[in-house]
């Protein structure tokens, strides 16, 4: 697949004056992203009682997010930097991985910033159903794997079903590879999907294991990283 080009989404600036009520109005915008899954961080002024919220960070595409605001009869404060992400270019699940799994569990809300410690496991594919094993984890440990929302399913030219970038089309990894990802990992995830994962894989602790990707593939991107890591130095 071509590399796809990544839309980085935009910034809604603040340029208003800073109202009487503007602690107030910032920590009601946190809760209602919050309450919706939709709150990746958020920026404050400063610390101590008088800080107020000067950034948000939305897990909502801007097209996504103006229907929303437009929706719910919401008024944007002129005060506070939004930020959005990028459109996503493909698919959670390509025409030709269909089928494969029973449910993709993968997060409806786009992420944020992520922690950046070294986790590692294999990512299988078992009766239809993601599970993250070994590894960081310890040598029999299984647990549902849940991925950020950028994360795609397709299949390579030799068949493999792969995890793949949204945004740019770039294979990450194949299912049932070893795999290694920035964490620990956060995103929201809705009771219902846990509920569908109890449902369709049975019971089981889920872990978020981000964006994925095969060892070879890790190391490219981060070759800092090798000489600290035993597991990825080692071929």
């Amino acid at each position: 697949m071509p590399q796809l080009a990544r839309n980085l989404g935009e910034t809604w600036e603040a340029g208003g004056p800073v109202p009487l009520d503007a602690l107030e109005t910032g920590e009601i915008w946190l809760a209602r992203l919050e309450a919706r899954g939709l709150l990746t961080s958020a920026t404050y002024s400063g610390g101590g009682a008088d800080a107020r919220v000067v950034a948000i960070d939305v897990g909502m595409t801007p097209s996504a997010f103006r229907q929303l605001i437009k929706a719910e009869g919401w008024e944007i404060p002129a005060f506070i930097t939004f930020n959005l992400p990028g459109e996503l270019n493909l698919p959670r699940v390509s025409q030709a991985a269909e089928g494969a799994p029973k449910i993709w569990p993968a997060s409806d809300t786009r992420s944020g910033i992520q922690n950046l410690a070294l986790f590692r496991g294999r990512i299988t594919l078992r009766v239809g159903c993601f599970f993250v094993e070994g590894g960081t984890l310890g040598e029999d440990a299984s647990r549902h794997a849940i991925l950020l929302a950028e994360t795609g399913l397709d299949r390579d030219s030799e068949n493999y079903l792969t995890l793949i970038d949204r945004m740019t089309g770039e294979t990450l990894m194949r299912v049932g590879e070893e795999a290694f990802w920035a964490g620990p990992a956060s995103t929201f995830v809705s009771e219902k999907m846990k509920a569908d994962l109890r449902k369709e894989c049975g019971d089981a602790d889920i872990m978020i294991v981000g964006m994925p990707e095969a060892r070879k593939r890790f190391k490219l991107q981060y070759p800092h990283i090798n000489s600290n890591a035993g597991a990825l130095a080692a071929d």
